[in-house]
């Protein structure tokens, strides 16, 4: 596809030059760590686009387009925040959050593409490339079907549902025994509830990971609200059913929303993030390109595959 190519040669361009200036300012004014760490992974992410280093600059690719991708939303969360509830600062961060962010976007879309021609399905995974004659399209087809048959999204709705309670109750007893907010912790509840629904739900498609990202959230809301019930029970020596009979929700929210720190964010969006990717099951090479194969090239009525 043509605007796949254009896409792909303007960003490769971009990474160059991004390259060549870290480069440049490592021998003129030296460079940190991090910055030598960011600089590997874009030289790796820059052969990945051109077809070269194979699975491993793949992987590494997806790796730190996954990575710009939460940096430049939590830097759009935290700029936002500052600029336009705080009202101070600029909208820099806002910027710098939204160009980052769409350009993890980018480079993740470039990294897996689908090409067709006359007689053949030619696939494209950077690094490799596929052509598949109708027969080998069928059959991939015919796993691709057999995975989608394994999902059970309503089990995944209820178990998924069970996992953010249990995980943001453990997140609200660890919080009240150490006497205050451990924000990390949000990590864990979107792991956990990840994990459960991939086991679970054995779900593949997009929608997994997106009831994955939201039952994390309310496990993470829940986690605060039990954490503020728990640390007022224990200050007041009552139970929590004391508790619950004496206030109300509104005040348990107040209160949750007031220990709310900003870095909170960052955590819940990691914790958004480890859902999302744990969610949907592990595949073999070849049952991801069976699934990309069936969403990009739908079987025709009256084909090979009805």
């Amino acid at each position: 596809m043509k605007s796949q190519r254009v896409l792909r040669s303007v960003l490769c361009v971009i990474y160059a030059l991004f390259i060549a200036g870290g480069i440049y300012a490592a021998f003129t004014r030296g460079i940190s760590v991090l910055n030598i760490v960011f600089l590997v992974f874009m030289i790796i992410t820059l052969l990945a686009m051109l077809g070269i280093g194979g699975k491993g600059a793949w992987i590494v690719g997806i790796v730190y387009s996954s990575l710009m991708l939460v940096i430049g939303l939590g830097a759009i969360v935290l700029g936002g925040w500052e600029y336009v509830i705080q009202k101070q600062g600029t909208p820099a961060a806002i910027i710098f959050g939204i160009a980052f962010a769409l350009f993890g976007i980018a480079t993740n879309r470039v990294l897996v593409r689908t090409e067709s021609t006359d007689d053949a399905e030619t696939v494209k995974i950077v690094g490799v490339v596929l052509t598949m004659t109708p027969e080998e399209k069928a059959r991939a087809y015919e796993v691709a079907k057999q995975l989608l048959s394994e999902q059970n999204f309503p089990v995944a709705v209820v178990s998924g549902s069970i996992a953010a309670v249990l995980a943001g109750g453990i997140y609200a007893v660890i919080t009240s025994m150490a006497g205050y907010s451990v924000s990390f912790m949000a990590i864990g509840v979107g792991v956990l509830v990840g994990f459960t629904i991939q086991f679970l739900g054995r779900g593949v498609e997009t929608k997994y990971a997106i009831l994955a990202s939201v039952l994390a959230v309310l496990g993470c809301v829940l986690g605060n609200v039990f954490a503020v019930m728990l640390i007022v029970a224990r200050a007041t020596g009552g139970s929590l059913a004391d508790l619950a009979s004496q206030i109300s929700l509104e005040t348990i929210v107040e209160y949750a929303i007031a220990s709310f720190q900003l870095i909170d964010i960052v955590y819940w969006l990691l914790a958004i993030w480890a859902a999302s990717y744990f969610a949907k099951r592990a595949l073999t090479r070849e049952e991801g390109l069976a699934i990309y194969t069936y969403e990009k090239r739908p079987p025709r009525r009256g084909g090979i595959i009805t």
